[in-house]
């Protein structure tokens, strides 16, 4: 977890990574994304584009962001919250 810090970017993710929590930061951006990872957390930053969504992802929190759309969603992920953001429509 890097909660509540002033990061405005992070480093390549190790591929070992399953749970990245990074809410409160000044993140625009995510790197890109392990492919194992199942639970990202990137609430109160200010993303304008999420990357593409590893398959395994279940869980995804971006609430309070600048989102304009969502990547394809994966099919395992059961649950999605993107509250106050400026979507426009969700993905298929």
């Amino acid at each position: 977890s890097c909660n509540y810090n002033r990061f405005t970017s992070l480093p390549n993710l190790p591929e070992s990574i399953r749970y990245l929590s990074c809410d409160a930061n000044y993140l625009t951006e995510l790197p890109e994304l392990p492919t194992i990872l199942v639970d990202l957390c990137c609430c109160l930053n200010e993303i304008t584009s999420l990357p593409n969504l590893p398959r395994s992802l279940r869980r995804l929190s971006c609430d309070d962001n600048h989102l304009k759309s969502l990547p394809n969603l994966p099919t395992l992920l059961n649950h999605l919250s993107c509250n106050t953001n400026h979507l426009r429509s969700l993905p298929n």
